[in-house]
């Protein structure tokens, strides 16, 4: 009668009781990973309004869920491509908070990192030219914005080397449009401060950005909630946030930031009516 007791050659074989369940659960954790329904998320633009996306992205982290795709369009692109870069809900609640919005798009440095005989200079004048080659320089719109964009800048040092957005923490697209036929362009790889910058160049208030052989302005124009981009990268389900609205009131309007969300707004009402 055989001793089942005793070793056989093949026991070498076979891996402890622990080191079995590990590679199972292993595995089925893979499995319930590839059979999980893929979640993208959208973000419109809005101006200023496009500040209330962070109610939802907070709500996202809060739930738990796992993002895999994130597009936006204007100020969405902006929050969008922070989150989709590493950057928590709440980090982006206590970014924005700690921004000075005004001054920024204003295009003015802020005081304390001014020399003393700059200060002295600062906010006297209304509109700044730039001088080259022995002239006035007039760009395409009011606003160059390099103060804005050098503090986009700062909080995109970390993925500086990564040109595309396929490989951010989640993979990332915006919109903008292009100036010389309409029509809306996709952008997934590059320098990320230039993409959202185009995305965001709302007409007469921010210069257009070329790119490649175009100029770029704001993607609100022709697509201001980009659902179908995000479900073109393989999303089942999308959570969107849709801030576009209407105007405010004359007499709400206190300063340039609120200006932006009626340009913003202006300029997808004529999109609409055309």
């Amino acid at each position: 009668m055989p001793d089942y007791n005793t070793p056989c050659a093949l026991d070498k074989f076979i891996p402890p009781l622990k080191v079995r369940l590990t590679l199972f659960f292993t595995f089925l954790s893979f499995c319930l990973l590839a059979q999980r329904p893929k979640i993208g998320v959208t973000l419109s633009g809005g101006g200023a309004k496009g500040l209330a996306h962070l109610g939802i992205l907070k709500a996202i982290d809060s739930a738990g869920l796992k993002v895999d795709y994130v597009t936006g369009t204007s100020m969405g692109a902006i929050l969008g491509s922070l989150y989709a870069v590493g950057y928590s809900a709440d980090t982006l609640v206590k970014i924005v908070d700690d921004i000075d919005w005004d001054a920024l798009f204003r295009n003015q440095t802020s005081l304390p990192s001014l020399l003393m005989q700059e200060k002295e200079e600062s906010y006297k004048y209304i509109v700044e030219l730039p001088w080259i080659n022995h002239k006035f320089h007039l760009s395409t719109g009011l606003l160059e914005g390099q103060e804005l964009w050098l503090k986009f800048s700062e909080l995109f040092f970390p993925v500086y080397n990564i040109k595309d957005f396929s490989k951010f923490s989640i993979p990332f697209r915006c919109i903008s449009t292009d100036v010389g036929n309409g029509e809306a362009v996709v952008l997934k790889k590059g320098e990320v401060t230039n993409a959202i910058r185009s995305s965001m160049a709302i007409p007469s208030f921010f210069t257009a950005v070329n790119y490649e052989k175009s100029k770029l302005v704001d993607g609100g124009i022709v697509r201001n909630f980009p659902v179908r981009d995000v479900r073109e990268m393989g999303a089942d389900f999308v959570i969107g946030s849709n801030v576009a609205g209407g105007l405010l009131p004359s007499d709400k309007i206190r300063n340039v930031f609120q200006i932006l969300l009626q340009e913003d707004h202006s300029s997808n009402s004529y999109h609409r009516l055309t």
